[in-house]
């Protein structure tokens, strides 16, 4: 086997304080008997391991979000620290939060039992790489569990031009191991580079994982309060039907403005939000907080009172606690997810609309 055959975002070198990429040895034992501190691996309700596994963004402010647009997008649920196993193929770079994915081929709860399962499979590849994750980055030992990996597969390596990339998970609840899934396009991030932005914008990754967690493609989505266009823009190249309203003739000058640059053709309009009458599958706005848009306080109410009717889901990404308002019109909230970003906290509420 040829040196290079991986690459690791914490490979080491034997000199003190030098990172760098390692090489593969035929020399390391297969049945190396490093084992992590561990937790007891989950398995789907048949015993059976699910055919993918995929790592999202496990930042403290976020964990919430992240792991719920995980378990939903990839029909699955978590197995271990950060690691979660489903039914349906992602793209990771389509969503908020999801880091990588891999056609799951081997997992153990100790690295001596995933290379078990690897030498079982008799794997092989022409060209390939293995790129680590340690979960969490400090967890250590992923340049062992990678030399015993390599060790498994015959065929030769390339780290610069590979035809085939396999994704290891080093975690403290154990290891996976799979053929990694191409991650997709991420070109939605170029709207944090809109010509006309505003202050009161969501992150586009809470926005993303929002409208994958309330909406399926083809879905007609409708953000009453579409401010510089963040909500129709992603939701269009998420594949929905998007339509965007606002009250402030100004913002919609500004998102016409900021989807005419991306050539995004959705439609904005003018409209108040407490009197929507578009028809639509889901809602999903960031309505004023009066911090920096200044509202009254029948603004809020009168939005939710009219979303009812308009659509038979509802998600709000909001700043105020909605919980005893939404309960006494009657909405039915599925989740109500915290997200923080800096001193600013927010709830991500996905709710059903009164029948």
């Amino acid at each position: 086997m040829r040196q290079g055959a991986w690459r690791s975002r914490f490979s080491y070198s034997n000199r003190p304080g030098r990172m760098r990429r390692c090489g593969a040895s035929n020399g390391v034992s297969a049945t190396n008997s490093f084992v992590l501190k561990t937790v007891k691996l989950q398995t789907s309700a048949a015993g059976r391991m699910r055919p993918f596994f995929y790592i999202y963004d496990r930042n403290e402010d976020t964990l919430a979000v992240a792991e719920a647009e995980a378990c939903v997008l990839a029909d699955g649920e978590v197995v271990g620290h950060g690691v979660v196993e489903g039914k349906a193929r992602i793209a990771c770079a389509e969503t908020g939060f999801m880091r990588a994915g891999a056609e799951l081929l081997a997992r153990g709860r100790t690295l001596e039992k995933l290379v078990g399962c690897i030498r079982e499979r008799g794997l092989s590849a022409d060209r390939y790489r293995i790129v680590a994750e340690p979960i969490p980055r400090t967890v250590g030992g992923d340049h062992r569990a990678i030399r015993a990996v390599a060790a498994c597969i015959e065929g030769p390596a390339d780290l610069r031009n590979p035809t085939e990339e396999f994704l290891l998970v080093v975690s403290s609840g154990g290891f996976w191991f799979g053929r990694l899934i191409p991650k997709g396009c991420d070109r939605w991030r170029e709207f944090d580079r809109r010509p006309r932005p505003f202050c009161n914008a969501a992150p586009l990754r809470l926005v993303r994982a929002a409208i994958g967690l309330s909406t399926q493609p083809g879905d007609r989505v409708h953000d009453p309060c579409c401010g510089s266009g963040t909500i129709p823009f992603l939701a269009w190249t998420m594949g929905r039907r998007a339509y965007g309203t606002d009250r402030s003739w100004p913002a919609v000058a500004m998102a016409r403005e900021n989807l005419a640059h991306f050539g995004c053709p959705v439609t904005i309009g003018h409209a108040d939000a407490r009197a929507t009458d578009y028809q639509s599958d889901c809602i999903i706005t960031n309505p004023p907080y009066d911090l920096y848009c200044p509202t009254n306080e029948s603004t809020v109410p009168g939005m939710l009172a009219s979303f009812r009717s308009a659509a038979p889901r509802v998600t709000v990404i909001t700043a105020m606690d909605l919980a005893p308002l939404v309960t006494e019109l009657g909405y039915t909230v599925e989740r109500a997810i915290p997200v923080r970003r800096h001193d600013f906290e927010r709830t991500l509420y996905i709710m059903r609309s009164p029948e």
